[in-house]
């Protein structure tokens, strides 16, 4: 299930990630054209972040220009303790390039010092931005030639496997929800499991999302003074992606969507922030199906 947000620019945004606190060293390589543009890399280290504050499509800086322009802006912060920053490297490229593992057509690029968070690459009109897929890369180095190799997020929402996508004029976003703390309105699609809710009781068998983890109650739980955790009735089954939850074949739009003025009877199933719920009891309150007894979650449906 995959989240993908939708706006008319055209890059795509790449960093590499590796274990944390762990130095992974890698063969020491000089550049070609479509390589890394600095002149020797030794190592690359993880422990700090970068936020992608704005990349943005100014195809003419004049109106005589023939070049195109792709404004790029980002935050940076290092959390290794030990390595210092000595400038940033963006390199532009074509949709299969990957300057570590030398594939793909390099196209451009630029170095830029420590203190820099704006640039505007410029590219020639055979790389117009709406025309192709692009790459980009924002590298961090350090004055010894290691490598940051930071989490990435997006405007301070993660981005799933540190990636940042733009292609022919459309940008699309698959976000990391398990790093998010409320992850509603990018994540409609991540799992649709309801958050749990102190105040409600829960059937037996039901499912919730709590601190990153998902819990099956083995038995009826009362109003839950006692959360997940600590409450022994509630079983963990590992993390949304693990998918240890009941997922539904059917599409979320088969089913109607909950509306607090309608009436339901027992048997009615209603759509709700991604998960497919059932009426249990005779009566309800007005409440969402997530926060209400009178309705059971079934499971996740498919708005993929």
């Amino acid at each position: 299930m995959k989240n993908l947000v939708k706006i008319a620019v055209i890059v795509l945004f790449t960093v590499v990630s590796c274990t944390k606190d762990e130095m992974i060293e890698e063969r020491t390589a000089a550049t070609e054209e479509n390589q890394l543009r600095s002149t020797e890399f030794t190592s690359r280290v993880d422990g700090s972040k970068v936020n992608i504050l704005e990349v943005k499509d100014n195809s003419f800086l004049e109106p005589t220009s023939i070049d195109a322009a792709i404004k790029v802006a980002w935050e940076f912060e290092n959390n290794t303790g030990y390595l210092e920053l000595n400038g940033f490297q963006i390199l532009l490229g074509d949709e299969n390039y990957n300057p570590y593992k030398n594939t793909g057509t390099f196209l451009g690029g630029a170095d830029v010092g420590k203190d820099t968070r704006e640039h505007y690459l410029i590219i020639s009109t055979y790389a117009r931005v709406k025309s192709m897929k692009l790459t980009l890369f924002i590298i961090p180095i350090t004055p010894q030639f290691t490598i940051f190799t930071p989490d990435v997020s997006y405007q301070g929402l993660a981005l799933k496997d540190n990636e940042f996508h733009f292609n022919y004029g459309e940008m699309e976003l698959e976000y990391d929800c398990s790093k998010i703390k409320n992850p509603d309105e990018v994540c409609e699609c991540n799992s649709g499991i309801p958050d749990w809710v102190p105040y409600r009781a829960y059937p037996k068998g039901s499912y919730v999302l709590y601190n990153g983890l998902v819990y099956e109650n083995i038995s009826y739980v009362n109003l839950g003074v006692v959360d997940p955790e600590k409450n022994p009735l509630w079983q963990e089954r590992g993390t949304i992606e693990d998918e240890n939850y009941p997922i539904l074949e059917e599409n979320c739009d088969s089913y109607e969507v909950w509306n607090p003025e309608n009436t339901y009877n027992i048997g009615d199933k209603v759509f709700h922030k991604k998960g497919i719920y059932e009426v249990h009891t005779k009566t309800h309150t007005k409440l969402a199906p997530n926060e209400e007894y009178g309705f059971k979650f079934l499971g996740v449906c498919n708005c993929s």
